[in-house]
């Protein structure tokens, strides 16, 4: 399926999926308009990747009916951000991991990450050590 063939079926449009290049600014006016009119947004994946001011006109207009948001381009959310007073938008704070178990699973990756570097390999998951320029040759993978 297409993007826009999904969109326009979806009467609830959740997403999940990282912030790239070709994320970035992946939900705006012409895909909010695809959706059925009166559907709900849950957008609880990365600030960027819906445009906000589109989001805000699709709520005014009532092509959208409802959104729940967790993320937004700049967080912490401005305080006269229209996205805190709109009578159909729940905001909520980006805490995602703000739970016992998943600070502890954020805390365990970090510590095993750290572990692994210094001896040498690289960390367990993929991407989990952030070194400007890249990770030092001797961590690099074999070509």
């Amino acid at each position: 399926a297409t993007l826009p063939g999904l969109l326009r079926r979806a009467e609830v449009l959740s997403l999940h999926c990282p912030l790239e290049a070709e994320t970035r600014g992946m939900i705006g006016a012409a895909e909010l308009a695809l959706l059925p009119k009166g559907a709900i947004l849950v957008h609880t994946a990365r600030g960027g990747i819906v445009d906000q001011e589109a989001l805000l006109a699709a709520l005014d207009s009532g092509q959208v009916s409802w959104a729940g948001v967790d993320v937004f381009a700049k967080e912490p959310l401005a305080a006269d951000s229209r996205f805190r007073t709109h009578p159909r938008v729940v905001p909520t704070p980006h805490l995602a991991a703000n739970t016992p178990r998943g600070a502890a699973g954020m805390a365990c990756g970090a510590a095993e990450s750290i572990v692994a570097v210094l001896a040498g390999r690289l960390p367990a998951l993929e991407g989990a050590v952030v070194v400007p320029g890249g990770l030092p040759a001797p961590l690099l993978p074999a070509a």
